[in-house]
């Protein structure tokens, strides 16, 4: 009985460590496709001026969750 009280309760201590792991490296990733989502976001502004001259207003860029004014 105390081996198998051991035994669950080292399976969800893993258990624990291995949620937390990947709960670390779901917002590492978030937090670095949320930067190249903002570096993309800056060049297109520069790829919107070249093309369009008179480019007026706001442009929505969903694709990168952002929004240029201009």
């Amino acid at each position: 009985m105390l081996v198998s009280f051991g035994i669950l309760a080292m399976s969800l201590a893993s258990l624990g460590a291995a949620a937390m792991y990947a709960d670390s490296v779901s917002a590492r990733e978030s937090r670095i496709q949320n930067a190249l989502n903002q570096q993309a976001c800056q060049d297109s502004r520069a790829l919107i001026q070249a093309k369009d001259a008179f480019v007026a207003g706001a442009v929505d860029l969903p694709e990168f969750n952002c929004t240029l004014s201009f």
